[in-house]
C-alpha cells in the first residue's frame, strides 16, 4: 500500500518537475500542501529511494521504472545548473562550443553566477561545474535564451561569450582559444561586428577593448570602424593578453597590450609570431599532419594531462566510474651491494 502511494507522489512530482528537478517550492504547489509539509514529504521519499537531494531544497525525481535507491544523475549539465547556481548563465566555453566557435572538449560547464557562492568547481549529480562570480547587473546584456527539451535556459550570445571572453580570458581557457574563437567568429555566417561592438560598450572595459583591438587587427583589418571604436576606449596603463600568464611579453604599444604566451602556448596571434596556432587546412591528411605538430611541439606533461582530460569526458558520457591514469607503472628496487 505504501509503495503504490509513494509511486503515485512521484508521479505527480514528475510531472511537476524541471528535467527532473524539483524545488520544495514546487512540490508544495504539485501536491497542494504547505512547504513544510512538502519538505517532510520529499525527505521521506528520499530516504525510501525515490528521490535524490541535489542539495538543500532542491531534489532530482528519479524515473519511475528506475530501481528505488539507484545512483541519481541528470542528462542536461545545463538545467541543473540554471536550478544549483540562479541567477546565471551559461558561458565562456560553453557558450563557445553551443555556438560553434569551437570544437575543443571541456569536461567542466562554465557558468556565470551571481549566486552567493565560494567554491571555483563543483561537482553535483555526475556533473562537473566551473563558476564564475559577477555582479548580478552583469547578468543581462548580451544574454539569450535557449532550448533544452522543454526549459529555456540563460546563455551568452555569440557576442556576449566573445566579450565575456575578451574581459576575462580564462573563461575560454586563456588568449590561445580566445584567438580561435575570434578566427571562427570572423569566419561565421551569423558574425555582426556591429554588434559585437555595441556588447562591448556596456559589458567591456578598457583591456577588453586592448585585447579587442589588437586581434580584430590581426583577422579583420579591414573592419575600421570597430577598430577605430576599440581606440577610443584605450584606458592608460598597459594590461596583459593573457593575465594567467606569468612572465613578461613584448607591448604593443598601439594597445598598450603585452602580448604574453606560455611557455607550452606557441598560438598567440601576432604580427612577430608567425606559428599561428589557428590554422586552416586543404585536405585531412594536411590537418592530421598540422595537429601532430601541434602536440609534439608541448611538453610530455601537457599531452598527458590532455588525455587524461579526454578519459574523464569519455567516462563521463557514458556514465562509469572514472579512475586517473597510473603515473607510475612499476617500481623496481635495486639490490643492495
Amino acid at each position: 500500500m505504501a509503495a503504490s502511494t509513494d509511486r503515485a507522489l512521484v508521479a505527480t512530482l514528475s510531472r511537476a518537475s524541471k528535467a527532473g528537478l524539483i524545488s520544495v517550492a514546487e512540490a508544495a504547489k504539485a501536491l497542494d500542501l504547505a512547504p513544510a509539509a512538502a519538505s517532510i514529504q520529499l525527505a521521506r521519499l528520499t530516504r525510501r529511494g525515490w528521490l535524490s537531494r541535489a542539495r538543500r531544497g532542491l531534489y532530482v525525481v528519479l524515473p519511475l521504472e528506475a530501481t528505488p535507491g539507484r545512483s541519481a544523475t541528470t542528462a542536461d549539465p545545463w538545467l541543473l545548473a540554471h536550478q544549483l547556481f540562479a541567477p546565471c548563465y551559461i558561458g565562456g566555453w560553453s557558450a563557445a562550443e553551443h555556438w560553434g566557435l569551437t570544437e575543443q572538449l571541456f569536461r567542466l560547464t562554465l557558468v556565470v553566477t551571481a549566486a552567493n557562492v565560494r567554491a571555483t568547481n563543483v561537482g553535483n549529480l555526475g556533473h562537473e561545474f566551473r563558476l564564475f562570480r559577477v555582479p548580478r547587473s552583469r547578468l543581462t546584456d548580451g544574454i539569450v535564451m535557449e532550448w533544452r527539451g522543454k526549459e529555456r535556459v540563460a546563455v551568452s550570445g555569440m557576442e556576449r561569450t566573445l566579450v565575456d571572453c575578451l574581459r576575462n580570458p580564462e573563461l575560454c581557457g586563456g588568449a590561445r582559444h580566445l584567438a580561435q574563437l575570434m578566427q571562427a567568429y570572423g569566419e561565421s555566417p551569423k558574425h555582426n561586428f556591429a554588434k559585437l561592438e555595441a556588447v562591448a560598450k556596456h559589458v567591456g572595459l578598457g583591456a577588453t577593448w586592448k585585447r579587442l583591438g589588437y586581434f580584430a587587427e590581426q583577422l579583420w583589418p579591414r573592419e575600421t570602424a570597430l577598430l577605430t571604436e576599440a581606440r577610443k576606449h584605450i584606458t592608460a596603463g598597459n594590461s596583459k593578453l593573457d593575465p594567467a600568464v606569468k612572465g613578461t611579453g613584448k607591448l604593443v604599444t598601439k594597445w598598450r597590450l603585452v602580448v604574453n604566451r606560455s611557455e607550452d602556448d606557441r598560438a598567440i596571434i601576432g604580427p612577430d609570431m608567425p606559428d599561428i596556432w589557428v590554422k586552416r587546412s586543404n585536405s585531412f591528411d594536411e590537418a592530421r599532419g598540422a595537429d601532430r605538430e601541434f602536440w609534439l611541439a608541448t611538453s610530455p606533461e601537457v599531452r598527458l594531462a590532455a588525455v587524461e582530460e579526454l578519459r574523464q569526458h569519455w567516462a563521463q558520457l557514458k556514465g562509469i566510474s572514472h579512475e586517473g591514469l597510473r603515473r607510475t607503472v612499476r617500481v623496481f628496487q635495486a639490490p643492495e651491494r
